[in-house]
């Protein structure tokens, strides 16, 4: 397994339980764990899906792929 794909699935499991944790506790408001919770959800997606992280990338005209992330 590729170990840029190991680390991006950990940080995004990671946002994931913190933004989960951080509203249980109401160190953070509903509103804008959605915001995070989004952003987790894309990188978990672009982490397993390297041609949709390409194709994206070149679709919004960036030329260095990982930036998009």
């Amino acid at each position: 397994m590729d170990i840029a794909l190991l680390l991006l699935s950990g940080l995004s499991a990671v946002i994931f339980f913190t933004v989960i944790e951080l509203v249980r506790r109401n160190r953070l408001k509903e509103k804008y764990s959605i915001l995070w919770l989004c952003a987790a959800l894309v990188m978990t997606v672009f982490s397993f899906s390297r041609e949709l992280l390409h194709f994206t990338a070149g679709y919004l005209g960036i030329k260095y792929p990982p930036s998009l992330v």
